[in-house]
Order: structure tokens, then sequence, then C-alpha cells
């Protein structure tokens, strides 16, 4: 089943995350249909705005860490297949036409950290929460997150969020600029 639906209606795209089971865990899968749904939108003459939402509670967790133990044995080539899908994703989203709107719900952790600070705008639930969360997991972020949020919090708060990985409310990330 898929990890990532699109639509698009009366000018508006939208791109949802549906793994509630996995927390909308970001693994091969939905960085492969992720990147498809942006591209699409980028294609789409007729798209005005793009959303990116997630059903559940939890807008992401990040990536999916039991993934990568799984596929330990060629861990590169399935990070690099990862990553391709879900930064050119972002690339379309940041370079298309219209405005990349993000609506966060619950956790925003790694992955879905670094998306939510790629939007041109971010709103999120008073319940919101926010966690860069790569470096608790030894890795090193992705997603444009180490090029995004030093423009919007300066270079060494995202320093400190980054190697610190603290768990930001959804009012801390209002008045550090992360969402509106």
């Amino acid at each position: 089943s898929n990890k990532v639906a699109y639509s698009v209606e009366a000018g508006l795209a939208r791109i949802v995350f549906t793994d509630v089971e996995h927390k909308n865990a970001i693994d091969l899968q939905a960085c492969q249909e992720f990147g498809e749904a942006a591209a699409s939108a980028r294609r789409d003459t007729s798209v005005r705005v793009v959303l990116l939402q997630a059903r559940g509670d939890v807008f992401s967790v990040g990536g999916d860490i039991k993934g990568f133990v799984e596929n330990k044995e060629h861990i590169y080539d399935h990070v690099i297949s990862m990553t391709n899908g879900f930064h050119a994703g972002i690339t379309d989203l940041r370079d298309g036409d219209a405005p990349f709107i993000i609506a966060v719900n619950g956790m925003a952790a790694g992955g879905g950290f670094s998306l939510v600070c790629s939007a041109d705008l971010a709103i999120a639930k008073r319940s919101a929460k926010f966690c860069a969360a790569y470096t608790r997991s030894g890795l090193s972020p992705d997603g444009g997150g180490t090029y995004f949020l030093p423009r919007i919090v300066g270079r060494q708060r995202a320093f400190d969020i980054f190697a610190t990985n603290p768990t930001l409310s959804a009012d801390q990330a209002y008045e550090w600029g992360i969402v509106t």
C-alpha cells in the first residue's frame, strides 16, 4: 500500500504521509513516493499551492531506523536510494512555482523536522513537537536541514539544535521562526 497520497483539486496539490501504523517513518518507499508526488506537483501548471501534511497523530518520526538495520549489508546504496528521492522531492517543492506549505500535527523528527525547515510556510497545532533527532541516532542531518535551519534560527542556534536534539514545543518553534 502507498505511504504517500497525492491529489490535486482546485489548484491545491496535497501530499499526505499515510503510514500511520509506522508513525509516518521515512523509508525507501516513502522517499520514492514523496519524490514522485513533489515532481508531479512541480510539473502540473494548474497547481497554485502545495500542502504537505500527515495522517495520524505523528507528522513523521523521521528515517526508518529499522530499515537501516535490515539493510546494513548494503547500507550505503540503501541510504543513497532513499536520499535521492527525498532530496529530489524537497528540491522540486522549493524550486517549483507554487508556494510550499506544511501543516504539522504531533511530532516532526529527523527528516520530518528537515521538511518543516524547508517549507515556504510551516503551520503547526499547538500540540506539535519538533526534534532534529539525527545525532541521537548517530546520523548526520539530511533533507536540507543543515541548509535551511541556520537561515531560520542562525548558525549557532542551528548547531545547538542539531548537536543536542532538544524537543521544541510549537510555541518555542514559533518564537524561533521555524513555524508561523
